[in-house]
């Protein structure tokens, strides 16, 4: 018999408002204030998961301001416990 390969878990995207994820970014990001001196700002793509087995998963989107050049820093957290 074949051994079967486990099945990826189910996930809903959950809506979390700026100033909350804000709140999770400065909890979980070490470098969260650091980037915000620094012209970064967390934009509105950041956002979060909910897994089937009650975990999350968040990502978080940092972008230079307006009229600067620079990068896109991304972080994804996973299996953080709601």
């Amino acid at each position: 018999m074949a051994r079967r390969t486990p099945s990826r878990l189910r996930s809903c995207r959950i809506h979390v408002s700026a100033g909350d994820m804000a709140v999770l970014a400065q909890a979980y990001c070490a470098r969260h204030g650091e980037h915000l001196s620094d012209g970064y700002r967390l934009t509105l793509s950041s956002t979060a998961w909910l897994r089937s087995d009650g975990q999350l998963t968040v990502r978080f989107v940092y972008r230079r301001r307006r009229g600067e050049r620079g990068a896109t820093i991304t972080y994804t957290l996973r299996g953080l416990t709601a």
